[in-house]
Order: C-alpha cells, then sequence, then structure tokens
C-alpha cells in the first residue's frame, strides 16, 4: 500500500476533495511536509484535479496565497484555468459575502517535471479594494494596485512583465545584462535598475519614475491586442518589439501619460514633449496609494469620486457641473467609502441620493431659508 496517497471517502467529489485542502491550508498551522507530498500526488494525477481546485481558491474567503504559491511553485507550469461548476455553485448567495482575493500564479499544467528557476513567473490579479506586494526571483517587486493584473515571464535573455489591466509599482532588481520590460497595450516601459509606477486605464497609459530612469516606447504600427484571458509569451514579446519606437527616456520625478494604441509615427514626437516633472509633494500624493490612503490637493469632485470608485464597488453620478468642479482636498482610507460619504455631505455640503446598492446621485443641498 502506497501511504503517500491521501484517502478520502469515496462518495466525496473531486470539488470536496479541493475544499478539503483548501480548509487545511487555510488554517493556523501550514502542511506538514507528509502533507505537502500526499497533496502533491492528488493535484498531479488529474487535471481535473488541479483545474477545480485553483477555481475553488480564486473565490476562496482569505485563501492562503502564500502557501499555494510555495506548493504549486515547483512544478513547471503553461496551461490555462477553466472555471468549474464548483466555482459556480460557490458564487451562489450562500457565498456572495466571501471577499476575493487570490494571486493565481498561473503555475498551470502540472507535467510534474521540475521548473526552472524562475518560480514565480506567472500571472498575478488583485480584486476591487485590494493590493498586495510580490517578490519575485530576481530580487524585484511588484506592488500591485486595486483590481489589477499582471504577467511575470522571465526568461533566460530578459525578464518580461506584462500589465494588462490596472495599476502596478515596479522596484526593479538591477542586471544590465537583462533588461527588464513592462509592456502596457502598446507601450513599454524599459529599466535596469530604478522604480516607476505604471496605469493602464482604458488605453491611456500613464507612467511616473521613482527613482532612477526608464526608457518609453510605444507602437508605430497598427497590431492586435492579445486578449487579456490568454497568457503572454515570448513570441508576444517578440512581436511587440518589432513594432515599438523609443519616445524617451523619464527620470526620477518626471511622468508622461499617453494614448497606448496606434495613431501613427508622428504622434510620437507630440507624446515627447508631454513629459512633466512634478514636484515632491505631488510625486508623494501620486504614490499615496501604496500606503493605503488617497490623497486629493485641489483635484476635481468629478476625478475624485473616480478615484474612489476604483477601489470600491460604488458609482457616483454627478448631474451639476457646479458639484463637479468642486475642488477637493484631504486624505482618505481607501477602504472607508462611509468616511467619503461622510465628508461629501459634511465637508463639501454636497447631498448624497442613494439609487441603489452601490449607486449614489451628488447633488448641492438646497440653501436653507433665513
Amino acid at each position: 500500500m502506497n501511504h503517500n496517497i491521501l484517502k478520502f471517502a469515496a462518495s466525496k467529489s473531486i470539488e470536496d476533495i479541493a475544499a478539503d485542502w483548501l480548509v487545511k491550508m487555510d488554517g493556523d498551522i501550514t502542511l506538514n511536509e507528509v502533507e505537502r507530498k500526499e497533496f502533491t500526488v492528488w493535484i498531479n494525477s488529474d487535471p481535473s484535479h488541479r483545474q477545480e481546485f485553483l477555481s475553488l481558491a480564486q473565490i476562496w474567503d482569505d485563501a492562503p496565497v502564500e502557501q499555494i504559491h510555495q506548493l504549486l511553485s515547483t512544478h513547471k507550469t503553461i496551461e490555462q484555468t477553466q472555471t468549474s461548476t464548483w466555482r459556480q455553485r460557490m458564487l451562489s448567495p450562500a457565498y456572495a459575502l466571501c471577499s476575493v482575493f487570490f494571486v493565481i500564479a498561473m503555475f498551470l499544467g502540472f507535467s510534474g517535471e521540475k521548473t526552472n528557476e524562475y518560480l514565480t513567473n506567472g500571472i498575478y490579479v488583485t480584486n476591487i479594494g485590494q493590493q498586495q506586494q510580490y517578490q519575485l526571483d530576481d530580487g524585484s517587486s511588484i506592488f500591485l494596485n486595486t483590481d489589477s493584473r499582471v504577467q511575470v515571464e522571465y526568461n533566460d535573455q530578459t525578464r518580461n512583465v506584462w500589465l494588462i489591466y490596472g495599476e502596478a509599482h515596479f522596484d526593479v532588481a538591477k542586471n544590465p545584462n537583462k533588461p527588464f520590460r513592462v509592456y502596457a497595450a502598446g507601450g513599454r516601459v524599459q529599466a535596469v535598475g530604478t522604480a516607476f509606477n505604471v496605469r493602464l486605464t482604458d488605453n491611456l497609459l500613464d507612467v511616473l519614475v521613482t527613482e532612477g530612469r526608464i526608457a518609453l516606447s510605444a507602437a508605430i504600427e497598427e497590431f492586435v491586442v492579445t486578449p487579456f484571458t490568454l497568457p503572454k509569451t515570448e513570441n508576444d514579446a517578440s512581436q511587440m518589439n518589432s513594432i515599438l519606437s523609443e519616445v524617451g527616456t523619464l527620470d526620477a520625478g518626471q511622468r508622461i501619460e499617453l494614448n497606448a494604441i496606434f495613431e501613427g509615427p508622428s504622434h510620437l514626437k507630440q507624446v515627447a514633449n508631454n513629459i512633466e516633472t512634478l514636484s515632491e509633494s505631488e510625486l508623494a500624493r501620486r504614490q499615496s496609494w501604496r500606503s493605503g490612503i488617497l490623497v486629493f490637493d485641489g483635484q476635481s469632485m468629478s476625478d475624485f469620486v473616480n478615484e474612489v470608485s476604483r477601489f470600491t464597488h460604488a458609482t457616483f453620478v454627478i448631474n451639476d457641473p457646479q458639484v463637479a468642479n468642486i475642488k477637493v482636498g484631504g486624505r482618505y482610507k481607501i477602504d472607508k467609502l462611509d468616511q467619503v460619504l461622510i465628508a461629501l455631505e459634511e465637508t463639501f455640503n454636497i447631498h448624497v441620493s442613494q439609487l441603489s446598492n452601490s449607486k449614489y446621485l451628488l447633488s448641492k443641498k438646497a440653501e436653507s431659508k433665513p
């Protein structure tokens, strides 16, 4: 008898077994060596085991990310996770209160082979209102902001990272022989050892350098964007590199915003003239999200509520231009929507009407009669 195989009751489905493993991992005590081996045997014994486990982990409340990452990262992976019937079941109203954060380090497709040294290759995701920092194999780090997705794809020649959507701050370990490249829509940021922030909103690319220097490039030909549901490969990077032209370099404290969708070669000259140098206070304000705080210093009310919406499920409607143009200042915790609503009413003299569970109408308060 093989005592390395964990025995489950015959009546249990794959989904139930996957849930049992997540319950074990979610406890106060991490898996011991025997349990780790049992888990590896089970998840490698059938591709459906891995599929169900990762699908469930995506919607598990406070999923034990580090432990799962460590267990999965001992194998080379490449295939794509599919949604399971268990996930559909878990998304029923009985589980609707689960607040989800999970990074699928997409070590997909267990082949039973050992990986190369790039154990942190994979896909990292945050949900709305969630932030997380990750350390990569080379000593670089990624700080993911709310509702963001990146893919790390290191190889022997380059360090490629794809910002699929959202915002991330990169702190790059120096290695002159292996450029660190971040691809986002039709743009590419390249650095050797520096720190910078990249935000992708629709097709608008915002790059901010906080340390060192980066080189920014943009597409000079039309291209087809690979759907974010598909993993990026070295071939994708090669195709992008072949249609990119350097816009310019940015030093610490500088920022640029450009349309990351192809607009013709002549557009690049105009973009290069849009580089701006920020004051220390403005640089700090734009990076305050990394401390869990949103700082405003004279931004419009419309910009204020748009930013708040990124970190919550709330949406705001403003029908009055006077309200939309109100200047906002102050510091706000990103996870405190109730405090924002109070500030709108008491500090900015705005009437907040709740239209639905997460939708609010902002209007001027009626002037009190003498």
